[in-house]
């Protein structure tokens, strides 16, 4: 699979989150008009949508926590019109809570999720 993971870009305001949105979507039909661009984005906004933007919820920890938050947040960007929408499975910044058990119900949130990606783990 050919695609872009434009990570960063946090300290950009709003409108230039959403014009990066649309340079990824707009610069790889240039060289390849008949395929379908792909970009996965840690950050957006509203609009981001029309750009066929993958977004994910960024370098979270892998807490019970921050697996309990990411439910609601999923559904809400859901609603909001992104499509697609994910977490790294497993949290990114390792924990003392990080445990087999933790990973496997992060798993099976990641199941309901459009965009299911698991971090890489020793």
């Amino acid at each position: 699979m050919d695609g872009w993971w434009p990570d960063e870009g946090d300290p950009l305001n709003i409108a230039s989150r959403l014009v990066r949105n649309r340079m990824y979507w707009e610069g790889p039909q240039l060289d390849r008009p008949n395929e379908r661009p792909y970009a996965l984005h840690r950050n957006g906004y509203a609009g981001m949508q029309r750009y066929a933007s993958f977004l994910w919820s960024g370098d979270v920890y892998s807490t019970w926590e921050t697996l309990r938050t990411h439910i609601p947040i999923a559904v809400n960007t859901g609603l909001t019109g992104i499509p697609y929408w994910g977490t790294d499975i497993g949290g990114f910044v390792p924990t003392k809570e990080f445990t087999a058990e933790l990973y496997v119900r992060w798993f099976q949130f990641g199941t309901f999720c459009p965009l299911f990606r698991s971090h890489g783990r020793n």
